[in-house]
């Protein structure tokens, strides 16, 4: 549950920032938390989505899914050769 003087103290500090603080300093803040947030949400899922490409190509046109199992008939494929 959120506290309400939590909230009151995150409006107080926020609000003293912004009184005291310069124009260049709140600029450079809000630039390194947006920066910050774009890295988290952003660049994670780009990097995520090039992976799953580059394996799903990689899987699609060059190796593909190889699947070993036995032979059915191998008895009889080998009964019926010509070879000699």
């Amino acid at each position: 549950m959120i506290d309400i003087n939590s909230i009151k103290v995150g409006w107080f500090l926020g609000y003293r920032q912004l009184k005291r603080a310069s124009l260049w300093s709140n600029i450079l803040i809000v630039a390194v938390m947006l920066l910050t947030f774009m890295n988290l949400v952003a660049v994670s899922g780009i990097l995520v989505g090039l992976i799953e490409g580059s394996e799903n190509a990689n899987r699609n046109y060059y190796t593909s899914d190889v699947i070993v199992s036995t032979l059915k008939r191998t008895h009889e494929t080998l009964e019926n050769s010509d070879i000699k």
